[in-house]
């Protein structure tokens, strides 16, 4: 398994960590003497795709370097991270590292929760040099939600919508323009006619622009299940991952992106462990519109022991350039992902997919 997987056999990649750490201060302490190195520092830790800061005993902020092309992070704060004792060994001289990393971890419950993605306004300097303003809009039906999709009420029950979004309680409907960057939970509860009331939870995740913007996958199933889930994004553009990023100007969908900027292979080295990959369905409406949905697909194989999580980093082309057809009169049509790019230029945002797998083995 690859770098990217951050549970399972994180024991693995810890223990080199601290190989190294640990070789850099056997060797000091051999030497008896000091020395003057240069380093690289201010360099960030992710673990399980979520940024940590690492501190001493005393709760301070510990800053992390790179030398010779290895990063060098503090033994007790990277191990307690992964739920390891830290100890010293005085007649040893040695840092003492006892357990075992979590082998697990708590998928997020996705069944009652809508996830509704966007990004907040953007100013962007047009060639004239006039400065106009895109918004992302949202018509929601919530008649999703029922089987019939007429007979139902829904109200709020709890939270706060975004700025800039009402709720058409009469058409049962979320609408308006985004704009701010904030995430805000919104609860709604259904009472179909004949049936009983239940209640979905609206996560509207509202970024900044330049940021990346996708939600959690979950998957579970019995090894050998066939794989088709859809990857929730703020785009209904393809995730391009490895070097597939084209400059094809008889394909609509490259937009001339280019080389791949970021490497992924390790994501989906860790993906195909399990027998799964990330996969994409283009459609187009014969005109100018083309998108695509997005999705984790395979047969699953092997067995997780519980949840894991696996972060995939991917990237995203996003923008609205004059040949799209998202743009009338400076405003984003509604339900658009696109972005706006300086100078009708596509521009391309990273990030990670986080996956949620649990798989269990046949007989069990």
């Amino acid at each position: 398994m690859k770098g990217c997987v951050c549970v399972k056999k994180s024991t693995r990649i810890l223990a080199v960590s601290l190989a190294l750490c640990l070789g850099l201060g056997t060797a000091a302490l051999a030497a008896g003497g000091t020395r003057t190195i240069e380093v690289l520092t201010g360099m960030k830790v992710l673990v399980n795709g979520e940024e940590f800061t690492p501190t001493d005993v005393n709760g301070n902020a510990v800053d992390v370097f790179a030398y010779n092309g290895t990063t060098y992070v503090p033994i007790r704060a990277m191990s307690e991270a992964f739920g390891l004792e830290v100890g010293y060994d005085a007649a040893q001289q040695a840092a003492v590292v006892n357990g075992t990393a979590g082998s697990s971890v708590a998928a997020p419950d996705t069944r009652d929760v809508v996830y509704i993605l966007s990004h907040a306004p953007e100013d962007v300097t047009m060639e004239d040099g006039t400065v106009q303003t895109f918004y992302n809009e949202i018509y929601e039906e919530l008649r999703w939600q029922v089987e019939d999709s007429d007979q139902f009420t829904a109200e709020i029950v709890s939270g706060t919508l975004p700025a800039g979004i009402t709720y058409n309680e009469a058409d049962r409907v979320f609408e308006g323009r985004f704009e701010a960057a904030e995430t805000q939970d919104v609860v709604v509860r259904f009472t179909p006619r004949g049936g009983e009331a239940f209640e979905r939870t609206y996560r509207f995740v509202i970024n900044e622009p330049d940021e990346f913007n996708a939600a959690p996958v979950v998957i579970w199933g019995v090894e050998g299940d066939q794989v088709y889930n859809h990857i929730p994004t703020a785009y209904d553009g393809i995730l391009y991952i490895g070097d597939d990023l084209t400059d094809d100007p008889d394909d609509p969908l490259s937009y001339g992106f280019g080389a791949s900027p970021i490497g992924t292979q390790a994501g989906l080295d860790a993906l195909a462990e399990y027998g799964l990959t990330i996969d994409y369905e283009t459609r187009t409406d014969g005109g100018e519109w083309h998108w695509a949905d997005n999705f984790v697909s395979g047969t699953l194989k092997g067995s997780t022991d519980g949840w894991v999580k696996l972060s995939v980093p991917v990237y995203a082309g996003v923008g609205a350039n004059s040949d799209s057809g998202m743009v009338e009169n400076g405003e984003l049509q509604p339900g658009s992902w696109y972005l706006t790019g300086s100078g009708d230029e596509i521009r391309i945002l990273s990030g990670n997919v986080d996956i949620y797998l649990n798989i269990i083995p046949l007989g069990d």
